[in-house]
């Protein structure tokens, strides 16, 4: 399967962001890449950021894929506020989850859809400690059950991960919806919880019971974690 993580900066500013953020004297993306390049199943990681951030991830060396000028987004900015108050990988303000951050279902279609993608996984920029193979472990889990169309980890910030078919991601970019809507508990539009179901991806239990993030989002994430 022709698969891609996709880090997306869209909820990130200009100034400081993962790609400029340091993490023992290197960019948090640099991190995150190095990580990710570890996987034997990915394709080259796809940086999806704005016009004013692309120098910065240039400078950390990596090719972005610009979205265009900053466009002001108050869904994205609302969800990207959200998550700065939500403990666990999913839930709290707006029923929203981890995946959500940065998520823009036309930008990802199209982009999977140019470059021939199966499927994407969906990568925090910020998870300088992105576990390669729990990477794999989806994208397999996601080949051996071909009836899925979307697969997750359930873990704390910055250990965990979704990945989309093709498929699902066009329909979701149809529909301008988010992965938080497949796997968030909302008592409104209630589903069978995901946690039970084949889509859901075993991790080791210390990084699914964690109410800590591990991702280098901020300086006092960065002092913490250094």
């Amino acid at each position: 399967m022709r698969v891609a993580a996709i880090l997306s900066m869209l909820h990130e500013p200009a100034e400081v962001n993962s790609a400029t953020r340091a993490f023992f004297d290197q960019p948090v993306l640099t991190w995150t890449l190095r990580r990710l390049s570890l996987s034997t199943h990915l394709q080259p990681s796809i940086i999806v950021c704005w016009a004013d951030q692309a120098e910065s991830v240039r400078a950390a060396g990596a090719e972005p894929s610009i979205v265009g000028p900053r466009l002001d987004m108050p869904s994205l900015n609302a969800i990207a506020i959200a998550r700065k108050w939500s403990d666990g990988w999913r839930g709290g303000l707006l029923g929203s989850c981890e995946f959500d951050l940065g998520f823009d279902g036309r930008v990802f279609a199209s982009i999977a859809e140019k470059r021939g993608l199966e499927a994407i996984v969906l990568i925090n920029p910020a998870a300088a400690g992105i576990d390669p193979e729990l990477v794999d472990r989806t994208i397999e889990h996601t080949t051996e059950h071909s009836a899925i169309e979307y697969a997750f980890v359930p873990a704390a910030p910055g250990f965990g991960l979704m990945l989309l078919r093709a498929s699902l991601l066009a329909r979701l970019a149809d529909a301008n919806a988010s992965p938080g809507q497949l796997i968030s508990y909302r008592p409104d539009a209630p589903i069978r919880e995901p946690l039970g179901s084949e889509s859901c991806v075993e991790a080791p239990l210390p990084i699914v019971r964690s109410t800590r993030r591990f991702t280098l989002d901020c300086q006092h994430q960065v002092d913490v974690l250094s």
